[in-house]
């Protein structure tokens, strides 16, 4: 069946156009953005049918849906790339994505129903460049041990001293890692660690102990055992947590909470050094 000029042009044009304004109010309108997929889903066979693919390719680009996506490719391609979601983060959930490699970022608490439009296309587009040109450029990119497999490394290994530690120095066979020591002071405060392992007290607090370990020769463990006098829960008295170093940036990718209670904000001190605060 053929179409008539003007039945072609105008009315392809002017109906994908009004589909990409009606994609984009939807996707203000809580869960009334469930039905950007089925407007864009009629678009796209009404204009096949017509054989327009240039208003096609418009309306698959124009909408929300698809300029998330794009959004996500430019993400990746600028080297940190995150991972994006809702919700009240753990101080876990910031950590360096094991399995993609990508930064992680989340919108909060607070959920409207149409998160899904900017999370789900940009995360898609994410992932799909890691999956066709690998981990980001500006990622770690070496071992990562497991929480449990970390536990298990760093259990093993001695005590350090304390006073060195606090300079930064961490014995690594014959040899030693040099760690900057307004980085470590950052550390042992924001893992709540600092005024024990700082002032060495005596009597409970002597059971505060850190230990280190290197993993496969790239990561460096390390482990905060603090006694809590007064913990904020019941669970125990005893805060036990682990950060995850790049030894070769010398900055850390990860943070574990082995036992004890948390502070939920990320540590001041983040992979990416503009991240850091």
């Amino acid at each position: 069946m053929e179409y008539s000029t003007e039945d072609n042009w105008p009315r392809r044009w002017s109906f994908v156009s009004v589909a990409v304004v009606a994609c984009w109010v939807l996707s203000l309108l809580s869960i009334l953005s469930l039905l950007i997929p089925p407007l864009l889903g009629f678009g796209l066979i009404k204009s096949w049918r017509r054989h327009a693919w240039l208003p096609a390719l418009l309306l698959l680009i124009a909408n929300p849906l698809g300029v998330f996506f794009m959004g996500g490719l430019v993400d990746y391609a600028g080297g940190a790339p995150t991972l994006r979601s809702m919700g009240l983060p753990s101080r876990e959930f910031f950590n360096i994505d094991r399995e993609s490699r990508c930064f992680r970022r989340t919108g909060g608490c607070v959920v409207s129903g149409n998160e899904w439009v900017f999370e789900v296309p940009h995360n898609l587009g994410v992932q799909i460049s890691v999956a066709m040109f690998g981990p980001p450029s500006r990622s770690y990119d070496g071992p990562y041990p497991t929480k449990d497999e970390a536990l298990k490394l760093v259990s093993a290994a001695p005590k350090l001293d304390v006073a060195e530690f606090n300079k930064g120095r961490i014995p690594n066979g014959n040899a030693s890692i040099q760690l900057d020591p307004a980085m470590v002071e950052r550390l042992l405060d924001d893992m709540g660690s600092d005024l024990v392992l700082g002032d060495q007290l005596d009597g409970e607090a002597s059971k505060s102990s850190v230990q280190a370990s290197v993993f496969e020769g790239r990561c460096l463990i390390i482990r905060f055992v603090d006694f809590v006098p007064f913990p904020t829960t019941t669970e125990s008295n005893v805060r036990d947590s682990m950060v995850l170093i790049d030894l070769k940036v010398l900055r850390p990718f990860a943070y574990y909470g082995n036992k004890g209670d948390f502070r939920i904000r990320p540590s001041r001190i983040q992979y990416l050094p503009e991240s850091s605060h």
